[in-house]
């Protein structure tokens, strides 16, 4: 499957037509991880949901199913970090033709780097919390110095989101990939490895993830036609219409449904950024070795 001049347009295909050829495999593997989630916060919330009114809440179902759904919600949401690993090991297997063991394999190993893996996740927060930082001051200091009205807001905006729209290839497109698959590195160095990788494939990268993007977009869309349609309605928010409170909490499990349907393409994406990786990693090395 793997060819080192394929092009974007060929690895989403192929990664798309792969995606559905082992669709039950995928969904079995990321099920709980995924949809654990939304049961947890479906179970946190069920007591104020079932009752029809605040007033009416019974405080002993609180004290049960709150702690029970907010266990099974961190539970989930540490195996879906754990098995987006995984399915970087899943993916390197698919691309080169190697032979796929059963997944939950994968996850064992993978668990094995654990408390690699959490220094990444915590090294990775850290520097997209310096960046929010550091662009959000510059649109403020600007915004201040030039005594900007309200109207005039959309221009330090604008910056901040254009900014962000530079930033996200290079810290969002194979940092996961480069730290699964360069187990001999360290998380900062597999994350500067990713940057590095990622620079000198720029506008191959952007193309690349405004595709990934466009098609999630599209997926994401029809989520939410499908779930205003038929679970979100009208109906369903004049329910929980006592208080801010309640809508609140309407929305966020609409928000968290979302999500969920939306890590589905979860398998399809590891794929795409993972054959991108093994893509320019390989042309790289042929470039130190002094070939093409």
């Amino acid at each position: 499957m793997y060819k080192k001049s394929a092009s974007n347009l060929t690895i989403i295909y192929k990664s798309l037509s792969t995606f559905f050829y082992k669709l039950p495999q995928f969904l079995m593997y990321i099920l709980y991880p995924v949809f654990g989630q939304l049961i947890g916060i479906y179970l946190a919330f069920a007591p104020f949901l079932m009752a029809s009114s605040p007033e009416s809440v019974y405080l002993p179902a609180v004290l049960i199913t709150a702690p029970l759904g907010i266990g099974i919600f961190c539970h989930s949401f540490w195996r879906f970090l754990i098995v987006s690993g995984g399915l970087v090991l899943i993916s390197k297997q698919i691309i080169e033709n190697e032979t796929v063991r059963e997944f939950k394999y994968y996850t064992e190993v993978f668990q094995k780097r654990a408390s690699d893996y959490i220094a990444y996740l915590l090294i990775l927060c850290f520097i997209w919390i310096i960046i929010g930082i550091t662009i959000t001051g510059i649109a403020f200091v600007y915004t201040i110095a030039n005594n900007l009205s309200t109207s005039g807001l959309t221009i330090p905006i604008a910056f901040v989101t254009i900014a962000f729209l530079i930033l996200m290839p290079l810290f969002s497109t194979i940092p996961i990939q480069s730290f699964v698959l360069s187990p001999n590195l360290t998380p900062f160095e597999s994350i500067v490895k990713s940057i590095k990788l990622t620079a000198r494939n720029y506008f191959s990268a952007i193309g690349f993830w405004i595709l990934i993007v466009v098609i999630t977009g599209l997926y994401g869309v029809l989520i939410d036609y499908f779930l205003k349609t038929l679970i979100f309605t009208q109906t369903f928010y004049m329910q929980y219409n006592h208080t801010e409170a309640y809508k609140a909490m309407a929305t966020l499990l609409n928000a968290c449904a979302s999500g969920a349907l939306a890590n589905i393409l979860l398998p399809f994406i590891t794929l795409c950024f993972t054959w991108w990786y093994l893509r320019v990693e390989k042309s790289r090395n042929a470039k130190i070795a002094g070939y093409r």
